[in-house]
């Protein structure tokens, strides 16, 4: 039986000197993105809540969601949007939910979350963001990492998103 094997050994053995893999996939400067929104009391459901921007050809390697318990807040999702102030899609949401959805945050995260892969297919963890965005290249662009609470209530409570990904 032969060895089933992934793109990052694969290169390394489909030549020698072995082929060098692209940096954001192994071997990568490992960078961090992180924010903190306050959930206010009266937010509408679909409020967006941008949390950091990150190089359209980042891979992301963890996204760890922490909450306060905000009660009535049922229903959180976390995707992308266009970056303010870029061309194109100026804000416009490119996946709302891509990265998780059905997040409950009527109880206190306070370890960490990981919401990468709750909508991703595993088969995804080599794909940058604008691959997971299903576009055919790089528009070299930044995107913001967003939670969106789908259904919010009148209590209020901070969220914190904290993205690890390599370039």
């Amino acid at each position: 039986m032969a060895d089933t094997k992934s793109t990052a050994v694969t290169n390394c053995d489909s030549q020698y000197p072995e082929k060098l893999n692209s940096p954001w996939l192994t071997k990568g400067t490992l960078y961090t993105g992180r924010g903190v929104v306050a959930i206010a009391t009266g937010d509408a459901n679909g409020q967006v809540y941008r949390m950091c921007r990150i190089p359209s050809g980042a891979l992301i390697t963890s996204m760890k969601l922490f909450s306060d318990a905000i009660a009535g807040a049922t229903s959180a999702a976390v995707g992308i949007y266009a970056a303010q102030g870029t061309s194109g899609q100026v804000g416009a949401v490119v996946s709302g939910s891509l990265f998780a959805s059905g997040i409950n945050l009527t109880v206190a995260q306070t370890e960490p979350y990981d919401v990468l892969f709750n909508n991703l297919a595993i088969k995804n963890i080599e794909k940058r963001v604008w691959e997971l965005a299903a576009l055919s290249a790089d528009p070299m662009t930044s995107y913001d990492i967003c939670i969106v609470g789908t259904t919010l209530s009148s209590s209020s409570g901070n969220v914190a998103l904290m993205i690890e990904y390599t370039i």
